[in-house]
């Protein structure tokens, strides 16, 4: 795994506090709609359909840095490596594929 550089990890770990409020709006949204209520103004959800762009493409240059030249197969498991447990059982959780 190559390592991050210096410069890099401070915006990484700002892109993941942005990611992570932006999962827990969307939690919420979601929860509201289960229950018949509009819980956010209409503009509210043209921004997080937006603003994962915003940590989606920060996301993939990270990733490609950490994987480098490793196998396809073992993606996840080296872009998850020295990652908390939480953070790794999250992810599987989200995933479609169940990875």
């Amino acid at each position: 795994m190559e390592p991050l550089p210096n410069w890099l990890k401070p915006l990484v770990g700002f892109f993941a506090f942005l990611a992570l409020i932006g999962l827990l709006l969307s939690i919420w949204v979601h929860v509201g709609a289960l229950f018949g209520r509009r819980v956010a103004p209409d503009y509210f959800f043209a921004l997080l359909h937006v603003g994962i762009f915003v940590v989606f493409f920060p996301a993939i240059f990270v990733a490609q840095k950490r994987v480098g030249s490793a196998n396809r197969k073992d993606f996840w498991k080296v872009v998850t490596k020295g990652s908390p447990d939480g953070l790794r059982y999250l992810l599987y959780f989200f995933s479609p594929t169940r990875l």
